[in-house]
């Protein structure tokens, strides 16, 4: 029964960890485009004597309200989704027609803490690249938008490539997740649980690369027979391929975690 249950448990693991990196990158994506929306209040604050520190400071107010709440929270409401589906047909066997009993442990909230961290993180990132914004920047930002992200600069979408590449190889020589431990008992690989989860933001990184090149090849090469407001278009998002890029990488992200789920 015991190895039955790890064979089950493989792919529920598999499924939340990609599961919860679609998620934090979603909050990240939010949080980017709305540190982005006040990047020009933030250089005007820095223009009349406000430090780094200062608007740092912010950031780290709103995403330490999120996070506690979220951590205070998340358990209750986890624990009353979960209940009410005891009143579904699929769980009526199981329930005798009522709520489903749930037991909230400080495991709930242990885990529900480390959600609350990673998503505090997840919400200071922008605030901190916004922070360094002054005057100047931002009027050259906003007439030569940047053409790459911060993966892209110090390439760490190759890095992430060649990571699931060598994580792909020891699958592939060990055969499954499944492996042994020092006692010999079978034990979960927990490295090998993310492969899945590093393959497809390796690929999503990789597509995302090449996103530009391919719309300025389809601007010159249709030129000829779009209309002007189409081609103008193409290349306005070939011009500046950030913001498209972190809509691209959520959709990508979620289609490969739908094609996985079915």
């Amino acid at each position: 029964y015991d190895k039955r249950l790890m064979f089950t448990k493989v792919p529920i693991f598999v499924f939340l960890i990609m599961i919860t990196i679609v998620a934090l990158y979603y909050l990240g994506t939010l949080s980017s485009l709305l540190t982005d929306g006040q990047r020009s209040e933030i250089a005007l604050l820095r223009s009349r004597g406000a430090s780094t520190q200062q608007i740092l400071s912010l950031y780290s107010i709103q995403g330490a309200i999120v996070s506690i709440v979220s951590i205070a929270l998340g358990p209750l409401l986890a624990a009353i989704a979960i209940s009410s589906l005891g009143f579904t047909p699929a769980f009526s066997d199981l329930s005798v027609s009522g709520a489903l009993p749930v037991r909230i442990t400080v495991s709930s909230y242990l885990m529900s803490g480390i959600g609350g961290f990673c998503t505090f993180i997840v919400m200071l990132i922008p605030g901190i690249q916004s922070s360094r914004a002054n005057t100047n920047l931002q009027r050259q930002e906003t007439s030569r938008p940047p053409t790459a992200n911060t993966f892209q600069k110090y390439y760490l979408d190759l890095v992430f490539l060649i990571i699931s590449i060598f994580l792909f190889n020891q699958l592939a020589q060990q055969g499954s997740m499944l492996g042994t431990n020092l006692v010999g008992e079978a034990a979960m690989n927990q490295i090998l649980l993310a492969v899945p989860a590093f393959i497809l933001i390796a690929l999503a990184m990789i597509l995302l690369r090449l996103l530009p090149i391919l719309l300025k090849l389809m601007s010159v090469i249709f030129s000829q027979w779009l209309s002007a407001g189409f081609v103008i278009a193409l290349w306005h998002m070939s011009r500046n391929p950030t913001h498209y890029a972190r809509l691209s990488l959520l959709l990508i992200l979620v289609g490969g975690l739908a094609i996985f789920s079915s």
